[in-house]
């Protein structure tokens, strides 16, 4: 099967990458205790649709699969198949879904770009947006390559090993919590100055180093992140995944006398809070806003009468 561009989405790898993706789902939302059949899920679907069966098996609510996808033609060949779908930007929606139930509980997104300046506001919109739960399963499956955009990341240094320069997920992950890195980096230096005054610089570094190691340990288990590569149907283009927990508990990881992290990461989170929410006003979208009820009303409508 074939999209318009002649790209071919279903074939062996990528059915198998496929379940392994709502497999990992599955498990993360297992240590939210959350079930399947209970969790509102934004997806893209494609021309096909391919996730979806996926999911069903999965045990996912067909009622609590929201497609989300930017081609009119392909929402209007969905909706003829009974696929509750909304026109528009996956970013878009998830920045402009209503605080109140239902809320997000998981979102996948199958990209066919690396980390781009859209892919970006994407990232940053987990951080801010009212419409997700305060624990939520993010998949993202990105093309490794055309991304100049985000050529800085694989300049730095980051937390994953020798292949987080070239990963997309890793990449992805890492853009993600940088906040918070910066924020456990500021608290380091703050100890220092408070509890290890007359210290050599050496023992500072070192110090610094297993505070990092160690908060950085937390937050790896925090997330959960597990990645995954393969290789197109044409063998020569690379795709990496990751499937991770991201929520707005994140900051509350520290030890008890460390309460300082937390000053520091709402610090900065409420400046990032209030940047995001004028800028939210300004990109508020009344057409995406009236989508996403018409969605919520199909969605209630089904559960209701059990379709």
């Amino acid at each position: 099967m074939k999209s318009k561009t002649g790209v071919d989405y279903q074939f062996g790898v990528k059915n198998n990458w496929r379940r392994w993706q709502w497999n990992r789902i599955v498990e993360r939302l297992r240590v939210l205790n959350k079930r399947p059949k209970n969790c509102l899920v934004l997806y893209l679907p494609g021309e096909k649709d391919l996730d979806r069966p996926v999911a069903l098996s999965k045990r996912f609510s067909p009622d609590n699969l929201i497609a989300v996808e930017a081609d009119k033609t392909v929402v209007d060949k969905l909706r003829v198949r009974g696929v509750n779908c909304i026109h528009g930007d996956l970013g878009k929606v998830i920045e402009n879904w209503p605080d109140k139930e239902p809320r997000i509980d998981v979102v996948v997104a199958d990209y066919c770009c690396g980390i781009t300046e859209v892919v970006a506001t994407f990232i940053e919109s987990f951080n801010f947006t009212p419409g997700v739960s305060d624990k939520f399963v993010v998949s993202i499956n990105m093309l490794r390559g055309r991304d100049s955009w985000s050529n800085f990341l694989r300049e730095q240094d980051t937390v994953f090993g020798k292949h987080d320069q070239k990963h997309r997920g890793m990449q992805f992950v890492y853009f993600l919590m940088q906040p918070y890195l910066h924020a456990m980096e500021m608290v380091a230096e703050d100890i220092c100055n408070c509890q290890h005054c007359g210290a050599s610089a050496e023992k500072n570094v070192v110090f610094q180093e297993k505070f990092m190691k160690h908060n950085w340990a937390r937050l790896y288990d925090y997330t959960k992140p597990e990645f995954q590569t393969y290789s197109s149907v044409m063998g020569n283009m690379k795709m990496d995944s990751v499937v991770f927990i991201w929520g707005k508990t994140v900051c509350n990881l520290h030890d008890g006398q460390e309460d300082i992290i937390v000053e520091h990461i709402q610090s900065e989170k409420s400046e990032a809070v209030l940047m995001y929410e004028k800028k939210r006003k300004l990109l508020s979208d009344k057409s995406v806003i009236a989508r996403i009820s018409a969605a919520k009303a199909v969605r209630t409508m089904r559960l209701e009468v059990g379709v």
